[in-house]
């Protein structure tokens, strides 16, 4: 009798053993993504590094790093030093709220610590804060690699389609970290992706809070608040809305206090370089805040309180597809279009969030729908690093990924409508991030579970 139960106690260790290994491998392509992107930078930065001219025609061997990450740790140096009348006056040209420098904080205090060398705001061929400031920004970036996945398993992609996504996910999100530094995008992403999770939950606390940090560190997310408002419900908008403004207007407040004007100037006016980055065809129309020529500054936030205005309309179409979860998160990436199409000015990097989340949700449309949209983010990308006359650049990188998005959207569509009235018709899983079960479906979702579902944590 008692072999017996040890043989059934071992049994069941080695089963739950094994639904462990299973579980965690299930949640493997985010983090494979993160360690591609980690890779990539790493040989960007130090296998390929650049080879300039310097004084008395010296050739010198530079590491590649991105540049408008040293002046991102500027800021968050700031706040290491409580130096609040100062964040928006460094010379950096942050034009975000306090979030971003505060993500930047712990690495910062470490630079400062051990007297690491920076990038800013002299040019230093060899910044030692590079090899810690580089892990850290992919591995916070990691953040939105796991939020998309886990939003795709949620939806009950397959594990080879979650797979593919995070390949094609992380080579798209690739630029934004090594090229041009701004990790702080894909953490607002990945933040507001859990909100989404949240409010289909019907968890308004979880929602808001997460919504809240998101916009705190980027506010660009600011146009997936509709689709959120619409599926949480006109009841649930006062405690949303409250707990979504509440850790922005804390950050704000001893800022402001210390310096009013400049914060003012950067947080309202968000002056941007037409001379610099890329020109639209709203370059003209947006309030002109100095300078000429490449020195020119014009007003980034009209603009992007006209995306926030059609963004609104979004949040009936969520109210009545909000018990289909898919079409929730291909509205979330047209709200994140929203922005390109009506910037000022642009860089390649403001691409990646609508790009991103209209990949996950292109995920349902099957394989076909999937493969053309992966191939246009992909695309998109790609170009938008090139450099050409203003107009074609927009018409073909702010265009084609207006298209991208658009295409995906119609799909998922399609597939929505093809599925409604059948008894699983939702795609909503009915086991949060892989947990124990059966493994849903290829071809169809599982039916919806009655009662709030734990969404993952980042």
């Amino acid at each position: 009798m008692r072999s017996r139960v040890l043989a059934s106690l071992r049994r069941g260790g080695a089963c739950a053993a094994r639904g462990l290994v299973r579980r965690a491998l299930e949640r493997r392509f985010a983090w494979l993504g993160t360690a591609f992107v980690l890779a990539g930078t790493a040989v960007r930065s130090f296998v390929f590094p650049l080879v300039v001219r310097g004084r008395h025609h010296r050739l010198l061997t530079v590491w590649w790093v991105p540049g408008d990450i040293w002046g991102t740790l500027r800021d968050g140096q700031m706040i290491a030093w409580l130096d609040f009348g100062h964040l928006y006056q460094a010379g950096t040209a942050m034009v975000t709220l306090p979030g971003t420098a505060l993500l930047f904080a712990p690495v910062a205090a470490v630079v400062n610590a051990f007297g690491l060398s920076t990038d800013f705001p002299l040019v230093v061929p060899h910044p030692t804060a590079w090899l810690v400031l580089g892990p850290y920004a992919v591995a916070v970036s990691g953040v939105a690699l796991v939020a998309l996945d886990a939003l795709a398993e949620r939806l009950n992609v397959g594990s080879a389609t979650r797979a593919f996504l995070g390949v094609v996910g992380a080579a798209v999100l690739f630029p934004v970290v090594a090229w041009w530094g701004h990790p702080e995008d894909a953490v607002a992403v990945g933040l507001v992706l859990y909100a989404l999770g949240a409010a289909l939950d019907g968890r308004v606390v979880a929602a808001g809070w997460l919504t809240g940090a998101a916009i705190a560190v980027q506010p660009l997310v600011v146009l997936a608040v509709p689709v959120l408002l619409g599926v949480l419900g006109v009841e649930r908008l006062v405690p949303f809305l409250v707990r979504a403004a509440l850790p922005a207007a804390v950050l704000l407040v001893p800022v402001f206090a210390a310096a009013p004007q400049a914060t003012w100037r950067a947080v309202v006016d968000q002056p941007n370089f037409p001379g610099v980055d890329h020109p639209t065809p709203w370059t003209a129309l947006a309030p002109h805040l100095g300078g000429r020529g490449r020195d020119e500054v014009v007003a980034g936030g009209p603009g992007r309180v006209v995306a926030l205005l059609g963004a609104l309309g979004l949040a009936p179409v969520a109210r009545r597809v909000r018990d289909r979860p898919a079409l929730v998160v291909a509205l979330v990436a047209v709200g994140l279009e929203l922005r390109c199409l009506t910037e000022s000015v642009m860089d390649p990097y403001y691409l990646w969030p609508a790009l991103a989340v209209g990949l996950v949700a292109a995920g349902r449309a099957g394989r076909l729908a999937l493969g053309a949209v992966a191939v246009g983010a992909l695309a998109v990308s790609a170009v938008a690093e090139l450099h050409f006359w203003w107009l074609t650049w927009w018409l073909v990188a702010v265009g084609g990924s207006a298209v991208v998005v658009g295409f995906g959207v119609g799909a998922i569509w399609r597939w929505s409508e093809a599925t409604t009235g059948r008894r699983d018709s939702s795609s909503w899983a009915s086991v949060p991030f892989g947990g124990e079960g059966a493994e849903a479906p290829t071809g169809l979702p599982q039916p919806v579970p009655v009662g709030p579902r734990a969404w993952p944590g980042p």
